[in-house]
C-alpha cells in the first residue's frame, strides 16, 4: 500500500469514529503554558511539588526511575462529571486531561466518549468526587488526593456514583459529609478536583501521606490479629487452576485464607496494618501493603505475562520486603506446588 493510500485509509477512519462519538483530540490541558487561560478552571493551591523515585525493577534486573511533576487543586465551574471513574468534561464536550492518570489517547481507548446533551444537573457548589473505580486503581490513584479535599474543605458535598463499589459506600459511612448520589454523567454547579499526571503505574508519595494519616486515624484497639494471612483469589479471574492446592502449601506455614473482598473496608485496614506477611497470586489485594507497618513481608504469585508493577513499587515506598513466585502460561495455568513449597521453606522460618 503506498503512503499516500495509507493516510486517506487512516483519514476515513478518524472520520467514522468522530461521526459515532469517538473524539480523541478533542481534550484541554489545564496547565499548558502556551494556551490562553482555561476560563472554567480556578487554581486554588499546591498539593505536591515535582519529586522524583527510583525503584529496582525485579523482572528487568534494572533501576526504573519516574518524575512526578507538580499536582494542583483547581475548581472547575460548570463542567461535566462521569462519577464513577472521576472523569471531567468541559460544558461543551472537551476531556479534562489532568482528571485521568491515563494518556488521552489511551483513555479514548477503553472509554471513547465525548458528552453531548446532559440532561442531569446538580446545583451544588464546590462538591468532591468520590470515585468508584477498581479496588486496586481507586486505593493507590484516587482515594489519597479525595481525602485530601475531603480534609482540606470540610464544607464539601462528595459525589457518589449510584451503583458505587462495596468499599466506597464503607468509607461513606465513616465521613461526617453531606452525599449527593447520580447515576450517571451530570454537569455540576462547581467542583474541586486535585489534578493527575499520567503517573499510571506509580503511586505518588504525596498520595501514600494522606493514606497512612488516615489508617492511623481508622485504626482500632480491638483490631483482629493475623501475623500470615493468604489473599485467595479463588473464584475470582486471575485464579489459577489449583488455588486450593496453593492455599494449602501455605497452610502448611500457618497461614490463615481469607478472602479479602468479604472484609469491611476499615476491618481490613485493622487486619492488614496487624499483619506480618501478606501471601497471595497477584491481584488488587497487594496494594493493602499501603496499610501495613515497615519490614513486614509481602509475597507475590506473579504470572510471567501478569506481572504487574506498582506492587513492587509500593513495598519499595513502604520499606517492605517484597518476595515473588513467578509461574509459567497463562495467568489459569496451574502452579507447580512442589517448586513453590521449596520456595516458601527458603523464605520463610516456621
Amino acid at each position: 500500500m503506498s503512503y499516500k493510500n495509507l493516510r486517506i485509509r487512516l483519514k476515513l477512519k478518524r472520520e467514522l469514529l468522530k461521526k459515532i462519538g469517538y473524539h480523541p483530540d478533542n481534550y484541554v490541558n489545564l496547565n499548558r503554558a502556551e494556551k490562553s487561560h482555561v476560563n472554567f478552571a480556578e487554581k486554588i493551591e499546591n498539593y505536591s511539588e515535582i519529586t522524583s523515585q527510583v525503584v529496582y525493577d525485579p523482572r528487568s534486573e534494572r533501576n526504573i526511575g519516574h518524575t512526578f511533576n507538580s499536582r494542583d487543586v483547581f475548581k472547575l465551574t460548570n463542567v461535566i462529571v462521569e462519577p464513577r471513574q472521576g472523569i471531567i468534561y468541559s460544558r461543551d464536550g472537551k476531556l479534562v486531561s489532568e482528571s485521568t492518570n491515563w494518556s488521552t489517547s489511551n483513555l479514548y481507548e477503553s472509554f471513547p466518549w465525548n458528552p453531548k446533551k446532559i440532561n442531569s444537573r446538580i446545583e451544588a457548589k464546590n462538591v468532591i468526587n468520590l470515585t468508584s473505580n477498581a479496588f486496586g486503581h481507586w486505593l493507590v490513584e484516587d482515594l489519597g488526593s479525595i481525602l485530601y479535599l475531603i480534609d482540606r474543605f470540610p464544607n464539601s458535598p462528595v459525589l457518589v456514583y449510584k451503583n458505587a463499589s462495596r468499599f466506597v459506600l464503607e468509607l461513606l459511612r465513616i465521613l461526617d459529609r453531606e452525599v449527593i448520589f447520580c447515576d450517571g454523567p451530570t454537569r455540576i454547579n462547581s467542583i474541586l478536583m486535585v489534578t493527575k499526571q499520567q503517573d499510571s503505574g506509580w503511586m505518588h508519595p504525596k498520595d501514600l501521606d494522606v493514606l497512612e494519616n488516615f489508617r492511623d486515624r481508622v485504626l482500632t484497639k480491638e483490631q483482629r490479629s493475623m501475623e500470615r494471612i493468604y489473599a485467595t483469589r479463588r473464584l475470582l479471574k486471575r485464579s489459577p487452576k489449583n488455588e486450593n492446592a496453593i492455599e494449602n502449601a501455605f497452610k502448611n506455614h500457618k497461614f490463615a485464607i481469607i478472602q479479602m473482598e468479604d472484609i469491611n473496608f476499615i476491618d481490613e485496614i485493622n487486619l492488614v496494618n496487624s499483619t506480618k506477611i501478606l501471601a497471595g497470586v497477584s491481584g488488587s489485594w497487594h496494594f493493602n501493603s499501603i496499610w501495613m507497618k515497615k519490614r513486614a513481608q509481602i509475597i507475590d504469585i506473579a504470572n510471567e505475562n501478569y506481572w504487574t508493577e506498582l506492587i513492587h513499587r509500593v513495598c519499595k515506598m513502604k520499606s517492605i520486603d517484597y518476595k515473588w513466585f513467578i509461574y509459567g502460561g497463562d495467568v489459569k495455568n496451574q502452579v507447580n506446588t512442589q517448586n513453590l513449597e521449596v520456595f516458601l521453606n527458603k523464605i520463610i522460618l516456621n
